[in-house]
This record gives C-alpha cells, sequence and structure tokens, in this order.
C-alpha cells in the first residue's frame, strides 16, 4: 500500500496501515487533507488546534497571539498593532475577532475585517461611532443612508419632510414636490401654495397671481412688466393692460411702430399692408418709405406703389426692373425699355435683338422676321439661313435646299425619298443621282413597266407603244401584245420577210433559209425568185433552187456552171444545156467518151452496146 504525500498530503502509518494526514494538515474524510491554520502545527479543524506554532498559545481550540488583545506578533517576535478595527489579529490587514459590546463591530468574513454593526458607522477608529438620530444606517454624522424612524430628508437625515417635500412609504424618504406647490401628495398634485411665493391654489397647481408669471423652474412667481396684465415670463405677455398692444416680440407697447398699428379690438400690434412704411389699419398707408422701399403713395389707392424703374414684388421692398427696362411688371416682363434698348416678344429689353428678329427703330421693338430667315434686315429681306432649318440664302431670301421644299413655315420640309426638288411632297421636279422621275412627280430608283431610265435627263421615259418593256426608245425587252420583237430589237404588228410570228413569245422566230415567207410549221409560203433563185416545190412545202441554180444550204442559191441546165454543186451537174452532154463525172461536155454516144434528146451520154468502141445515137 502506498500514499501520495504529494497531491493528497497524506503518509503511511505503520501501526494502522492507513494512509494519514502530514503534520500541519487535517483530514477532510475526503481524498485530500487540507491545511491547518497558519498558526496551528496540529488540528483536527480549521478550528481545533492541538499544538501552536512559536509565538502562539492554545486559547480554547484557537492558536492565538502571545501579544495582548489588538497586537500580533510580527517580526523579530515583536508585537505589532492590529488594523484600528480588529480586536484580535493574526496580520496587518485580516482580523481574527471583533469586540462587539465595547467597539460596535462585527466579524465580515468576506472582507476579513470588523465592520460597524447598525446604527453605528466607521469613523476609521476603534470604536464605531453612534448614527444621527433615527437613522439605522449612517456614513457620518450628517449622512443618513437608511432611516430607523420617519423619513431620509433632503438633509441627508432622518425625520419629518420639510415643506416641498412629501413622503415616499415605499422609500422611505422625502421626494421633492412640484417647483410650484408648498406642500404636495405623492401624486404631485400641490396641496397649498405660499403667498410668498405669489401663488394660489388652482386645480391642484399654483399658478401665478394676476401680474406675476411663472418661469417653469423657480417657486417664487416673478412680477410682469408694468405693461402687462398678465405674463409667461419677464419677456413674455399673455395680456396688456388697456392702452397697450401685443407687438411682435409679445411684448406689451404703446405705440407698435413702422409696418404695424394697433388693433384695439385685439389689443395686438398688426401688420400694415405689406407696402406701407406706416398705416393706420390693414389697408390704409398713411406714409412710404422711397429710401429703402423705393415707394410712394397713391393718394387713389391709399397703397404704396413701386417706383418708377421699380416692380411690385409683394413685400416691403420693391425690386428694382433689369436692366435696359424703363419700367417693368416683373423681373421677366418690361413694359417699356430705355434709349438704344428693344423690346422683345418675351418682355424683356435687349440692346440687340435675337436670331430671326431685326430692331424696329419705329416701335423700338424687336420685329419678327420672315419665318424662313435666321436674321433678317428691317426690309424684310434675308440675310443670313439656318442650315438647322434646310435652306440657304438666295436673292435675299432663305430657300429650300435640295431635298427640301418651300413649305411657308421655319423649317423647310423633307421632299418624299429619291427627290433631289420638289413642289410638294407628293410632286418632285428633279431627282437624286440614282433616282428617275416619272410623270413628273415622283422618283424611283427603277421605271414603272411601260418606261425607261433616260440616264440623261434622270426621268422614265414612255417605252415605244408597241413596247410592254424596253430599256431605251429603240431597244425593246418585251413586246405589247399582238406585237412581235424582231432582231433590231424592236416591236412591229408584223414579222419581215425571212420571219414568222411566234404568239406565245411575241418574237419574231427566223423561217427555214429556203423560205422567203413562212408559217410557224416552217412550211414556206412564198419564195424570192429574184434575189435567192427559188421558186416553191412541187408540193408546196419549201423553196427550191430555180434552173440554173443549186442549194448550198443557205437562203441564196449559187449559179450552176454555164454548161449545166441544173445542177446539185459547182462540180455535179444533173442536166445540161443544149449542146453539151452529162458525163458520169455527173458534168456536162460538148462530146462523149468511147464506149457511150451523145444523146440530142436528153442531153446525155448514153452507153453504146457492149460490143462497140464507139457507137451513134441508135446505139
Amino acid at each position: 500500500m502506498t500514499c501520495n504525500s504529494t497531491i493528497d498530503f497524506r503518509v503511511l502509518d505503520n501501526s494502522s496501515n492507513r494512509c494519514v494526514c502530514l503534520a500541519g494538515f487535517y483530514d477532510t474524510f475526503g481524498q485530500t487533507c487540507a491545511k491547518c491554520p497558519y498558526n496551528c502545527t496540529i488540528c483536527t479543524a480549521p478550528d481545533i488546534c492541538q499544538t501552536c506554532s512559536s509565538g502562539y498559545g492554545l486559547s480554547g481550540t484557537l492558536c492565538v497571539s502571545l501579544c495582548a488583545a489588538r497586537l500580533f506578533l510580527g517580526q523579530n517576535a515583536s508585537c505589532v498593532a492590529c488594523p484600528y478595527d480588529c480586536y484580535i489579529c493574526d496580520n496587518s490587514s485580516n482580523c481574527l475577532t471583533c469586540n462587539n459590546s465595547t467597539d460596535f463591530r462585527v466579524y465580515n468574513s468576506t472582507s476579513k475585517r470588523c465592520v460597524s454593526i447598525d446604527g453605528y458607522f466607521d469613523n476609521k477608529v476603534t470604536i464605531s461611532v453612534l448614527c444621527p438620530t433615527n437613522c439605522s444606517l449612517c456614513q457620518s454624522l450628517t449622512v443618513c443612508s437608511k432611516c430607523s424612524n420617519g423619513y431620509l430628508g433632503p438633509n441627508q437625515l432622518c425625520g419629518d419632510c420639510p415643506l416641498r417635500y412629501y413622503s415616499n412609504n415605499q422609500t422611505q424618504t422625502c421626494v421633492k414636490c412640484p417647483y410650484d406647490c408648498l406642500t404636495c401628495d405623492d401624486n404631485n398634485n400641490c396641496l397649498s401654495c405660499s403667498s410668498n411665493d405669489s401663488r394660489t391654489l388652482s386645480n391642484s397647481r399654483c399658478v401665478a397671481n394676476e401680474g406675476y408669471c411663472s418661469d417653469g423652474t423657480n417657486s417664487l412667481s416673478i412680477q410682469c412688466p408694468s405693461t402687462c396684465k398678465s405674463c409667461s415670463s419677464l419677456s413674455f405677455c399673455t395680456a396688456c393692460k388697456t392702452g397697450y398692444f401685443f407687438d411682435p416680440k409679445n411684448q406689451c407697447v404703446a405705440d407698435c411702430g413702422v409696418r404695424l398699428f394697433g388693433d384695439s379690438s385685439l389689443s395686438k400690434c398688426q401688420n400694415c399692408h405689406y407696402s406701407c412704411y406706416t398705416c393706420n389699419n390693414s389697408k390704409t398707408c398713411l406714409a412710404c418709405n422711397e429710401t429703402t422701399d423705393f415707394r410712394t403713395l397713391n393718394s387713389t389707392s391709399k397703397r404704396c406703389v413701386p417706383l418708377t424703374g421699380f416692380y411690385e414684388s409683394y413685400i416691403s421692398t420693391s425690386a428694382p426692373c433689369p436692366t435696359c427696362c424703363a419700367a417693368c411688371l416683373s423681373a421677366t416682363q418690361c413694359t417699356s425699355c430705355q434709349p438704344n434698348c428693344f423690346l422683345n416678344v418675351n418682355l424683356s429689353c435687349l440692346t440687340s435683338c435675337p436670331e430671326r428678329f431685326f430692331q424696329n427703330n419705329l416701335t423700338r421693338q424687336c420685329s419678327v422676321c420672315p419665318s424662313s430667315c435666321l436674321t433678317c434686315d428691317s426690309n424684310r429681306n434675308c440675310l443670313s439661313c439656318s442650315s438647322s432649318d434646310f435652306r440657304t440664302l438666295s436673292s435675299n431670301q432663305c430657300v429650300p435646299i435640295d431635298g427640301y421644299y418651300e413649305n411657308l413655315a421655319q423649317i423647310a420640309a423633307l421632299c418624299q425619298v429619291g427627290c433631289k426638288t420638289c413642289k410638294s411632297f407628293t410632286a418632285c421636279n428633279t431627282c437624286a443621282s440614282g433616282y428617275y422621275l416619272l410623270n413628273s412627280s415622283k422618283c424611283y430608283t427603277s421605271c414603272l413597266p411601260s418606261t425607261y431610265a433616260d440616264n440623261s435627263s434622270w426621268k422614265c421615259q414612255n417605252c415605244p407603244p408597241s413596247c410592254a418593256l424596253c430599256l431605251n426608245a429603240t431597244y425593246c425587252t418585251v413586246c405589247a401584245t399582238g406585237n412581235y420583237m424582231r432582231t433590231d430589237n424592236m416591236c412591229y404588228s408584223t414579222c419581215s420577210s425571212r420571219y414568222y410570228p411566234d404568239d406565245d413569245q411575241l418574237t419574231c422566230k427566223n423561217c427555214p433559209y429556203d423560205c422567203f415567207t413562212c408559217n410557224s410549221d416552217g412550211r414556206c409560203l412564198s419564195c424570192d425568185e429574184l434575189n435567192d433563185h427559188r421558186k416553191l416545190s412541187s408540193d408546196g412545202l419549201r423553196c427550191v433552187a430555180k434552173d440554173g441554180y443549186f442549194d448550198n444550204n443557205a437562203t441564196v442559191c449559187l449559179l450552176c456552171p454555164n454548161i449545166c441546165l441544173t445542177c446539185n454543186s459547182s462540180t455535179n451537174c444533173i442536166a445540161c444545156k443544149q449542146g453539151f452532154f452529162l458525163r458520169n463525172d455527173s458534168y456536162c461536155y460538148t462530146s462523149c467518151l468511147e464506149r457511150f454516144y451523145p444523146n440530142s434528146i436528153t442531153n446525155t451520154c448514153d452507153k453504146c452496146q457492149y460490143d462497140c468502141y464507139t457507137c451513134n445515137s441508135q446505139g
């Protein structure tokens, strides 16, 4: 078995085989032992010593200093005085016991000092001092903290409450009454008043007597000024004596002074009319102040009206007219101007007229220019124009710029899109680049059907009547109904020779090369014998070459060799002229070769009998 001397302050007792407390500690019957009082060497409890430290001896169960009462054993074993309040102490700050019977003190375990018992106070000497009469607690002979009888008054002593205080039974204190009361209840209602305060009880309040006033803080009422019948302060009368009037400062005066008059019905100084310097009522002025108010008396209206050069401001002082005004109605309205100034339409006077007005020397006014002018002269000729009005100067007039037209207003009106110049929104005169004029009214980027864009005049010109659409006067792109496009890109009611009309496409299409005229089926209707050397075939369908000519797949047939009656090329004869004979090489000769004889009927070289080398016409 082992014991912990460091933490539990215990060592092993071999006889009992138990862990007992170290010397100077006592058993708390818990795990840890507690330290004995500092002057005990052995104890069984904090207040039960068995042996004492050097310089101390047992007194009952306590170790006390061997010094006399009110002393403790100090250094060098000398007795040192305890604190003034201790009866017995162990050092210079802690009391151990107190003397109630002689010192009137009890021990306070928190402070470890001897404090005064109730009814006494600590005067920093050994014996507590008796509190004043009726005090249960006090701080001095003149300051009670709590009363045993009576109430704690304003003098910090206990007894009956003085005048101007009432007794509060809950706090056992004297509470101050409202300033006007001599005595009062706990609801702050006055019960009585002091005649010395010049006050009288009324509705639970002590109000100031007539001719006196209260400042709201002091009990003593203040005598009102001599002219006041009643007042609320020395500077505020609430009623005036007969013959006196309230002025704006609530003083009672016999003469109200300037700008005021005495109203006997209200005993009050009332304002004169704002224009008056002095008056006898609210409407009639007696005198005006020209020096400060710039006013003079109007004998008819009995009012003070502004001097010339000033206007009515509806306050006492007239206001000066603006610069340049000779007379005016307000800060912005002149009625006449000074020399070298002109009256503008807004009733201001100017040394020079603004834009769109000219200086009229006859009327001395700014007269309006023509609406189109920015500036003008007295003859109403424009001198300059405003670009924001879309106008330019021309012959003393502001005329619309290109793209705008005259609308008899300040700002020229915008032409419709595409117009360079116009008479109105719906009537263009000329067109802007890239636009064309149609019917002298509107401009288009492209012309309407049956018209074309003329780039020389920038107008839409009418196509020829036979054209539905055209590029110009000599170039149709689509023909009108009943007309047909020829090769010259013009439209005609009929097609020229060698062409036939196509009713679907309204064009003249080529006939077959051999036809002079034809129908839409390609059948020749006539042939040009004179120029083409063709004649109508026997079936009436084609134009074939005349005798002496041959078809070379071109319009005009070519002349056969002069010995050929007919041929199909320049080297192939089909029939020969009289006196010539057609050989097997398809050419005409004056004689035939061996084994052939000339046939004068057919103009051919006919074959001889097989056995002949030459033969006559009989073979």
